[in-house]
C-alpha cells in the first residue's frame, strides 16, 4: 500500500496555505504523479517507482540524491526481502539529503511563515513563498515516500556561497509578530492501494489541528524534534554506501570551513572552459579520492573540490589542465586546441603560484594548488601524456615549505590530545610524503611528526582519506628512513639486521586474525568502509614486509621467503574489489612493491594482468598505468626474466612508442637487491625506440638448467572475477586445487542456502494428488522443466524433457524401450563413448563400434543404399558423446542431422542418442533447430551446477514413438490398471514425460534445480562465458605441459590429443587434458604415485581408465588380449598396479570448470615441475662395491605382523625364518572392514600407526597395544595366539575362534581367517572409529597372492633357495614351513609368480642407511635457511632389512643398491672350520620399491 500526505487545506475560520501552493492537486495530476515510474531505467529508480532519465553513467535523480545508480541487475532485485531492505536504505538516504537541504534553506526563508505544527512534520508549505516549489504540495511532501526528486533544482533554492560565513540568524527578519489566539489547520491525507502495480482503492481523510505557540523574545532557529530519529538512523546506522557501519561525516578539518549540504558551487569560468569544468566534475572528480568517497559519501566533491574551484583560481587552472589531459587520453582527442588547453591552464597555474609566492600570501591556497598539481596528475592521463616540466618531488619541496610555514605538523601533533579533526591538506601531504620517500630513497620530510603520532596512537586521517590505517603508514615511514640510512652507508649490516628485525616485530603487532579479512561488500551489495580499510591495510602490510625484507643485506627476489611473501600478497589481492568500480588505483604502491620483487614464475604477474583485464582501458591511465609501464620495463630488461605479454591487454603500452619520461616520479630508481628506489636504471630511456618482440602465443618460456619458466598473458575470455566468486561461493575450495570438474563440479554456497530457504518456506507435496501442496509441486516442476528446455534453446513445441537420476539413467531408459521392439535393435556406438553408452550393446541384437569419425561418415553415406533395406526391418540406434570424457575432444554435432536425412529419404529406422553430459559442464548445447538436433539427448545437471543430483533425457517429439514400446510402467505413468481376472492398463497420453517418469519424481531436487539456474546465471552469466573462460585456462595449461622437458631434453608429459582437435578452438576441444608422465630414463611413472604426491599438495584430479575403455585402449595401444592379461595379473581400475609389462594401463586427467582460475593451472604446473622434472640428469654410477671395498651389515631386522600397523624389531642374535612369502609372521594379519570385507590401509586410516604389535615367544602369543585413547570399558591391549591350535591357550580360547571368509587386499581376492570374537572387533573398532575386526592370511602353497614388481633392474640372476632353519620358531603357523619351490631358471624370473602374504608388492623390503642419509642431506640443503627440517626416520619406509656400511661416510655410495642383482647374507656366528663353506642366505633383487621412488 502506498500512502501520500496532503498539505493543509483551508476551512472557514482557519489559516490558509500560501497561494503559490494549490489547496489540492487535481486527481488526474495526482494519479499521473503516483504512477510515474521506469521500467527501463536504473534499478534504483525502478525500485522507487520513479521516472528515470537514463543518464549515463548516473541518472540525474540518483546523482542529486546521492544514491547508487545501478543499470546492471543488482543481486537484491531478485529477492523480496532484500528489496525491502534496499528500499528502506534508500529512504534513509533521501531523508538525510532532504533534511540537510531543509536546514540550508531555513537561513533564506522569508517572513510570514508560522512555526511548525506540533502534530506534523514540516513541509515546504511551512516556509515562505521564497522557497515555494512548483510541485503540488497536496500530493507530495519532502517526507513522503513518493516525493518527486527528479525535478530540477534552481540555484536560488540553494543560495549557497561556500567560502562566505553565514550571518547570524535574525529572527525578526524572518518572523513577524502574529496573534496569540489559536489557529486551526486542516490536514488532508490520501491513501492509494496498488495490486500488481494497478491502482485500486483510494481513500482520503481530513484532520483538524489547533495549536498555540507564542514566540519567545528572541527565538532560536526552529528545531524539529520529530526528525531526531532521522539523524540517529542515518549517522549512526549507515546507509547503502557504508553497509552496516556508521560513518563520521565531519572527520576532517577542511580548509573551507564547515560545508553546507547539497551545495552547487558557483564557479566562474570562461565559456570556452565550461566543457572542461563539466568534464572535470562529471568524470575526473570521482577518480581522485575513491576511499574518501566511500568513507564520507559526497565529501570529496562538496567539501574539497568544489569549494576550492570557486575560491582558488590557481587550483581551478590546475583542475582544468588535468581535465584537458583526461579528455585527450580517454576520448582520443588530437590537435592544437586540446594541447593549447593543457598548456594554457598549466601555465596559468604556474603563473598564479609564482605570483602568490612573490607576494607571500594565500599560503593555504598555494598549498592546495600545489598538492593538486602533484596528486591529480597521478589520477589521469596515460604514461605518455606527462608534461615535460618540473618533476613532482620538486613541487613537493615547495609544498613542504608551505606546510611548515602554516605550522600544520604542529597542529597535527597538537591534535593528539585535543581530539581535533586533522587538517585535510596535511593529511594529503603526509600520504604523498611517506610513499614518495620510498620512491626517492630518502626519509620522509615529516618523519618525526609521524613517529610522535605513532607513539601517541592518534590518527592523521590517512585511513579515512586513502584506506590504509595510520599506524601502518607510520611504519612504512620508518622503513623508508631505514632505507635512506642504508643507502647513505651510515649503518653496519649488523645494525641494519637488528633494526629490520625490530620493525618486523612492529609489523607483527598490527596483524589481525585471518577471519577478520573478508569481502568488503555486505550481503545486500553495500560497501563496508571499515572492512575495506582492514583489507587495504593488510595489502599495505604485506607490501611493507616485502619492502623491509628487500633491505636485508644480499637479499634476492629468488629467496624462498621473498617468493612466499609475494605469493601471500597475491592471494590477499582477492580481498580488494577490482574493475572500473573497484579500488585497484588505491593500491598502486603495494602493487609496485610486490611487482618489483616478483620472479618470472610468480603468480603475481598473472594476477596483475587479470586485474588489468578487469580494469579495461582504465588500466592505461594515471598512477596505475605508470606502475604497469614501469614494471613492464623492469621485467623486460631483467636478464633472467621473461616478460608477461601485457600488450594483450593494453596495446598502448607498446615499447616501440616514443614517450616522455613517464617515470619522472621514479627518476632515481634502479633495480638492485634490497632497494626499491634503485629500480629505474633498468628502465629504458624515453629515446630508446628499440622494439621488444611480442610473443605470438599465450605462453612464453625460457628453458634453462633452472627449469621451464612459464608466464601467461590473459586473453579475452579469462574472467578474473572468478577469484572473488571462489572466495565467496566456494569455501570448500580454499587451499585446494580441484581439477576433476569432468567428474562433478563443486556447488556454490548460495545455491545450498537459497535451496534450503526455498524448501523451508514452502510445503511441497506429492504431485500425484490435488492438494494445494501437490499442485504447488506440479506447478514448480513444470516451470523448471520449461527452464531446462530453454537452457538448451529447445522449443517445447518440438521437444520434451524427462527427469531422470543422471545421464546413465536416461541412456538405460532409451535402451529399455528399444530392446522391446520385435527382433531387437541394431546398436552403433563410437569408440570415444562412455562406459554407460557401451553397455547398451549387451541388450542389442547386433552392435558395431566405430573406431574413427571417417567410419561414421562412410556408414551414413551407405545408409541410403545397402544398409537402408536392413534398417527398414530392424530399428537402429546410433550413440556417441558430444565430448570425450577422456581427453575433451569434441565430436561433430552435425551427425544427428546428417543421419536423419538419409533415413527420411530411404525410410530407414535409425535414431540418434547424444551423450551431452561432458559437453554441457562448460559449454552450451543449441537445440534450436529440431531438424539437426539429436533424437535423444542425455545429460546430468550436477555436472553443470554441482547440485542437485539430477539428470535429464531430452526427446525430440517426432522421435517419441520408439520409446512407447517400453513394457514396464510405474506409478504416475498410467491412467488405469487392472490386476485380477483381466490384465489391462492404459498409459497416459498427454505428454512423453508423463509416460516415462516412473513413480514420484525427486521433488526437492527439482525445486533446487530452479534455484541452480538462477544462481548459475548470477555468478557466470552464461555457458558461453564459461566456455571462453575455461578455453583460455586449458590452452595455457596444455602449452605449459607440452613444453616441460628433462635436462636431457626428453619430454616430461605425453599428452593424448586427437589430431583433429586444437586447444585454440573450443569447437573441437573442451577443457580436459589427458596425459602420462615419463621420467628422465624414458620410463613411465605410475599414476598412483602421481596421485599420492598430488594429495600431499592438496591437488585433486582423476587417474585410471576414466570409464572410457575405447579411448584409453586407442591411445595406450592396448589390444583386447592385453586388457584381459592385465586383469588376470591383478590390474584393477583405481589400484596401484597400473604399470604392466612396461606400459601404463590408465591416464591422468585434468579437467577445468567454471570456477577454475589461473592459480589452479599454475599450481599444477609447479607440482609436476617440482616432483617429476629432472633438472640434473646424471648417468648412474658405475662403481660396484665388493666385500673388499666395503663391509655391509644388517643394522636392524623388523617385521610388521599386522598390515599397515606399527612394526616390531626382532631382538639381536635371534634366528628368524625366511620363507618364500618373506620373513616369518611379517604382514600375516590384517584388519578387515566388517561391511566391505576389504583390508584396511594406513593411507585411508592414519590412526593405524598407533597400533603396535609385539610377539611373546615364551607364551606363543601376539600382543596388540593401542597408544591412543579408548573408552574405559575397552582395554588398551588385546592378545591372540600365534598358533592356530587353541588347545594350549585355555584363557584365550574365546578369542581364537575364526572363520574363513572372502576378502580383498590391494585389489586381490583372497580367503582370510576372520576372528569372530566380539572383544577383538570392539577393540579395533574403537581404536580406529571404523567397524572392523582382525583377519589372518596364512602362508602355504595355496597362497593366491604374488609379488608385483614392475621394472626390474638389468642383470637379474637366478634366485637361490633360502636355507631352512634347523630349529623352527615356537608357535609357528603352520608349525613346519612348507618347502620352497625350486629356483626358476634365469630367463623366467620375470614370469615367475613369487608368493606373498599381505604386503603390497614383494616378500621383503630393504633400504640402505647411506641412501637415507643422503636423502636427509638433500632435504636440509633445499630447505629455507630459517627452517629446521626433521630428519626422515627409516621407519617411514617400513622396511624389513636396514643395511649399513662399516666404511667411513665419505666412502659410501647412496642409491648404489639400485644396481644390485642379489643380496647374500653370511652367518658370521657360524663356528664351522674356515675350510668348510660358510652358511649364507641369498635374496634376489626384484625391483626398486615404488614408495621409495616417490
Amino acid at each position: 500500500m502506498s500512502t501520500q500526505s496532503a498539505a493543509p487545506t483551508g476551512n472557514p475560520g482557519t489559516m490558509v496555505a500560501p497561494k503559490t501552493a494549490p489547496t489540492k492537486a487535481s486527481p488526474t495530476k495526482a494519479a499521473a504523479k503516483m504512477h510515474r515510474r521506469s521500467r527501463s531505467g536504473c534499478f534504483t529508480c525502478r525500485l522507487r517507482r520513479k521516472k528515470c532519465d537514463e543518464g549515463k553513467n548516473q541518472c540525474k535523480a540518483c546523482k542529486h540524491l546521492g544514491l547508487k545508480c545501478e543499470y546492471k541487475r543488482p543481486m537484491w532485485w531478485s529477492n523480496n526481502e532484500q528489496r525491502k531492505q534496499q528500499k528502506e536504505t534508500i529512504k534513509n538516504i533521501i531523508k538525510r539529503t532532504k533534511l540537510t537541504e531543509k536546514t540550508a534553506q531555513i537561513g533564506t526563508s522569508c517572513a510570514g511563515t508560522p512555526p511548525g505544527l506540533s502534530h506534523s512534520l514540516p513541509t515546504s508549505a511551512t516556509y515562505s513563498e521564497a522557497t515555494a516549489h512548483t510541485r503540488a504540495p497536496s500530493i507530495e511532501s519532502q517526507h513522503s515516500p513518493s516525493y518527486e526528486f527528479n525535478q530540477p533544482l534552481s540555484h536560488d533554492y540553494y543560495d549557497y556561497h561556500p567560502h562566505i560565513a553565514s550571518p547570524p540568524y535574525d529572527t525578526n527578519a524572518h518572523y513577524q509578530p502574529f496573534p496569540s489566539t489559536p489557529y486551526e489547520v486542516d490536514i488532508k491525507t490520501e491513501r492509494q492501494m496498488f495490486v500488481n502495480d494497478i491502482p485500486t482503492r483510494r481513500d482520503s481523510t481530513i484532520s483538524t489541528f489547533s495549536t498555540y505557540q507564542p514566540p519567545p523574545p528572541q527565538p532560536p532557529l526552529p528545531s524539529f524534534p520529530e526528525d531526531d530519529w532521522i539523524n540517529e538512523n542515518i549517522y549512526n546506522t549507515g546507509d547503502m554506501f557504508s553497509g552496516e557501519e556508521g560513518l563520521d561525516l565531519e572527520f576532517f578539518d577542511f580548509s573551507h570551513g564547515n560545508p553546507q549540504a547539497s551545495q552547487q558551487a558557483l564557479i566562474q569560468v570562461d565559456d570556452c572552459d565550461r566543457p572542461l569544468l563539466d568534464h572535470f566534475i562529471d568524470n575526473v572528480l570521482r577518480l581522485i579520492f575513491p576511499i574518501l568517497e566511500v568513507n564520507q559519501h559526497g565529501s570529496a566533491r562538496s567539501d574539497v573540490i568544489l569549494p576550492a574551484l570557486e575560491s582558488n583560481r590557481c587550483y581551478l587552472h590546475c583542475c582544468l589542465s588535468v581535465s584537458a589531459i583526461h579528455l585527450k587520453s580517454t576520448r582520443g582527442l588530437q590537435g592544437e586546441q586540446i594541447d593549447n588547453d593543457i598548456l594554457r591552464h598549466r601555465c596559468a597555474t604556474i603563473t598564479e603560484l609564482c605570483g602568490a609566492l612573490k607576494n607571500d600570501s594565500n599560503h593555504l591556497q598555494i598549498l592546495e594548488a600545489t598538492l593538486g598539481m602533484i596528486f591529480f596528475q597521478c589520477s589521469v592521463g596515460r604514461p605518455s601524456d606527462a608534461l615535460p616540466d618540473v618533476p613532482w618531488h620538486a613541487h613537493f619541496e615547495a609544498a613542504t615549505s608551505l606546510v611548515r610555514k602554516l605550522e600544520l605538523p604542529h597542529a597535527m601533533v597538537h591534535d593528539n590530545n585535543a581530539r581535533m579533526h586533522p587538517p585535510f591538506n596535511m593529511t594529503l601531504a603526509s600520504w604523498i610524503d611517506i610513499l614518495g620517500a620510498t620512491m626517492l630513497g630518502r626519509s620522509p620530510q615529516f618523519a618525526d611528526t609521524y613517529r610522535e603520532k605513532n607513539q601517541s596512537g592518534s590518527t592523521s586521517g590517512l585511513c579515512e582519506l586513502m584506506g590504509c590505517e595510520d599506524s601502518m603508514m607510520y611504519l612504512i615511514s620508518e622503513i623508508a628512513c631505514l632505507d635512506a640510512l642504508k643507502s647513505s652507508k651510515g649503518i653496519s649490516d649488523m645494525q641494519l639486521c637488528q633494526l629490520i628485525e625490530s620493525l618486523g616485530k612492529s609489523l607483527d603487532t598490527t596483524e589481525v586474525p585471518p577471519e577478520m579479512l573478508t569481502w568488503p561488500y555486505s550481503s545486500t551489495g553495500a560497501i563496508r568502509p571499515r572492512q575495506l580499510s582492514r583489507n587495504m591495510t593488510a595489502i599495505f602490510r604485506l607490501a611493507a614486509r616485502i619492502y623491509l625484507c628487500s633491505l636485508v643485506p644480499h637479499a634476492s627476489k629468488e629467496d624462498p621467503s621473498m617468493i612466499s611473501l609475494v605469493d601471500r600478497f597475491t592471494g590477499s589481492l582477492s580481498l580488494i574489489p577490482h574493475g572500473p568500480d573497484g579500488f585497484d588505483r588505491s593500491i598502486v604502491w603495494p602493487l609496485l612493491i610486490a611487482g618489483s620483487q616478483s620472479t618470472s614464475r610468480s603468480i603475481f604477474r598473472q594476477a596483475l594482468v587479470g586485474r588489468m583485464a578487469s580494469l579495461g582501458e582504465h588500466a592505461e591511465f594515471g598512477s596505475f598505468g605508470r606502475m604497469v609501464r614501469l614494471l613492464q620495463e623492469q621485467w623486460s630488461t631483467c636478464r633472467t626474466i621473461v616478460t608477461a605479454d601485457f600488450s594483450a591487454i593494453c596495446s598502448s603500452l607498446d615499447h616501440s612508442e616514443q614517450h616522455p619520461n613517464f617515470v619522472q616520479s621514479f627518476d632515481v630508481i634502479e633495480e638492485a637487491p634490497g632497494g626499491l628506489h634503485k629500480l629505474a636504471s633498468h628502465v629504458k630511456s624515453p629515446n630508446d625506440t628499440s622494439r621488444v618482440e611480442k610473443p605470438a602465443t599465450m605462453a612464453t618460456m625460457n628453458t634453462s638448467n633452472d627449469g621451464v619458466y612459464l608466464q601467461a598473458a590473459v586473453q579475452p575470455g579469462y574472467s578474473e572475477t572468478i577469484d572473488n566468486i571462489r572466495l565467496e561461493e566456494y569455501p570448500m575450495l580454499k587451499d585446494t586445487v580441484y581439477l576433476d570438474h569432468a567428474g562433478i563440479t563443486p556447488y556454490p554456497k548460495s545455491l545450498i542456502e537459497q535451496s534450503s530457504k526455498h524448501l523451508m518456506h514452502n510445503l511441497f507435496g506429492n504431485p500425484h494428488s490435488n492438494s494445494p501442496s501437490s499442485q504447488l509441486s506440479t506447478r514448480h516442476i513444470e516451470d523448471v522443466r520449461l527452464r531446462a528446455l530453454r537452457f538448451l534453446k529447445a522449443d517445447p513445441e518440438f521437444f520434451d524433457l524427462v527427469f531422470v537420476a543422471n545421464a546413465t539413467a536416461g541412456i538405460k531408459l532409451v535402451m529399455e524401450a528399444f530392446r522391446e521392439h520385435k527382433g531387437g535393435f541394431w546398436y552403433g556406438y563410437h569408440r570415444d563413448a562412455h562406459t554407460s553408452l557401451i553397455g547398451v550393446r549387451e541388450a542389442a541384437s547386433e552392435h558395431r563400434c566405430f573406431g574413427e569419425d571417417e567410419e561414421v561418415n562412410n556408414w551414413m553415406q551407405d545408409l541410403s543404399a545397402s544398409g537402408a533395406a536392413y534398417h527398414r526391418r530392424q530399428i537402429g540406434l546410433f550413440a556417441y558423446p558430444a565430448q570425450s570424457n577422456l581427453n575433451g575432444r569434441r565430436l561433430p554435432l552435425s551427425w544427428p542431422g546428417g543421419l536423419r536425412f538419409p533415413c527420411q529419404s530411404s525410410d530407414c529406422n535409425v535414431y540418434s542418442l547424444l551423450d551431452a553430459a561432458s559437453l554441457l559442464s562448460t559449454s552450451p548445447l543449441n537445440l534450436s533447430d529440431p531438424s539437426q538436433a539429436p533424437d535423444y539427448t542425455v545429460f546430468s545437471f550436477h555436472k553443470i551446477f554441482g547440485f542437485p543430483d539430477l539428470g535429464a533425457l531430452v526427446i525430440r517429439k517426432e522421435s517419441g514413438l520408439p520409446l512407447a514400446m517400453r513394457k514396464y510402467f510405474g506409478g504416475g505413468t498410467v491412467e488405469n490398471v487392472t490386476c485380477t481376472s483381466e490384465i489391462w492398463h492404459i498409459r497416459k497420453q498427454d505428454s512423453l514425460h508423463e509416460q516415462l517418469e516412473d513413480g514420484t519424481l525427486p521433488i526437492h531436487s527439482i525445486m533446487a534445480l530452479g534455484t541452480a539456474f538462477d544462481i548459475h546465471k548470477q555468478l557466470y552469466g552464461s555457458l558461453e562465458r564459461i566456455s571462453s573462460h575455461t578455453s583460455v585456462l586449458t590452452n595455457h595449461l596444455y602449452e605449459c605441459l607440452s613444453s616441460l622437458r628433462h635436462a636431457n631434453g626428453l619430454p616430461v608429459c605425453v599428452i593424448y590429443k586427437n589430431t583433429t582437435s586444437s586447444y585454440h578452438d573450443s569447437s573441437t576441444q573442451g577443457p580436459i587434458i589427458a596425459f602420462n608422465i615419463r621420467n628422465s630414463n624414458d620410463q613411465w611413472v605410475s599414476n598412483a604415485e602421481v596421485e599420492k604426491l598430488a594429495a600431499i599438495r592438496n591437488i585433486q584430479f582423476r587417474t585410471g581408465s576414466l570409464c572410457n575403455p575405447g579411448g584409453v585402449a586407442s591411445f595406450l595401444a592396448l589390444e583386447p588380449q592385453d586388457v584381459r592379461r592385465n586383469f588376470l595379473a591383478g590390474q584393477r581400475c583405481g589400484n596401484e598396479n597400473d604399470i604392466r609389462e612396461g606400459r601404463p594401463t590408465g591416464v591422468i586427467r585434468l579437467s577445468l570448470g567454471a570456477m577454475s582460475n589461473m592459480h589452479d593451472v599454475t599450481a599444477m604446473i609447479r607440482f609436476i615441475e617440482e616432483f617429476f622434472v629432472d633438472s640434473q640428469c646424471q648417468p648412474k654410477s658405475g662403481v660396484r662395491l665388493s666385500g673388499a671395498d666395503v663391509d655391509f651389515y644388517i643394522e636392524t631386522l623388523s617385521i610388521y605382523p599386522i598390515k599397515s600397523c606399527g612394526g616390531w624389531q626382532i631382538p639381536s642374535g635371534l634366528a628368524w625364518d625366511v620363507r618364500p612369502e618373506g620373513l616369518a609372521w611379517d604382514r600375516e594379519w590384517c584388519l578387515i572392514h566388517q561391511g566391505t570385507r576389504a583390508a584396511l590401509s594406513q593411507k585411508r586410516i592414519p590412526q593405524m600407526v598407533l597400533l603396535h604389535p609385539s610377539i611373546d615367544f615364551e607364551n606363543g602369543i601376539l600382543h596388540v597395544r593401542y597408544d591412543g585413547k579408548l573408552p574405559p570399558s575397552i582395554p588398551n591391549v588385546i592378545t591372540v595366539p600365534l598358533s592356530s591350535d587353541s588347545t594350549p591357550f585355555e584363557d584365550l580360547r574365546p578369542q581364537c575362534s575364526k572363520t574363513l571368509c572372502p576378502s580383498r587386499v590391494c585389489g586381490d581376492s583372497v580367503s582370510a581367517y576372520t576372528y569372530t570374537s566380539p572383544d577383538i572387533a570392539a577393540f579395533f573398532t574403537a581404536a580406529l572409529s571404523t567397524p572392523c575386526t582382525l583377519g589372518r592370511f596364512p602362508p602355504g602353497p595355496s597362497s593366491t597372492r604374488h609379488s608385483k614388481f614392475h621394472s626390474p633392474p638389468l642383470g637379474h640372476q637366478t634366485p637361490t633357495q633360502p636355507p631352512q632353519s634347523e630349529q623352527p620358531i615356537p608357535g609357528a603357523f603352520p608349525p613346519t614351513p612348507p618347502p620352497s619351490p625350486p629356483a626358476p631358471n634365469s630367463t623366467s624370473i620375470n614370469q615367475t609368480k613369487l608368493p606373498i602374504l599381505l604386503s603390497n608388492e614383494s616378500p621383503i623390503l630393504t633400504i640402505s642407511r647411506s641412501s637415507l642419509t643422503h636423502l636427509n642431506q638433500t632435504i636440509a640443503s633445499k630447505s629455507p635457511p630459517q627452517a629446521k627440517p626433521v630428519p626422515v626416520p627409516a621407519s617411514v619406509f617400513r622396511a624389513n632389512i636396514i643395511l649399513a656400511q662399516s666404511c667411513p661416510a665419505a666412502a659410501s655410495v647412496p642409491y648404489d643398491e639400485d644396481n644390485w642383482r642379489a643380496l647374500t647374507i653370511l652367518d658370521t656366528s657360524d663356528p664351522s672350520p674356515t675350510s668348510s663353506p660358510q652358511k649364507s642366505t641369498t635374496l634376489n633383487i626384484l625391483a626398486p620399491c615404488r614408495r621409495c621412488q616417490m
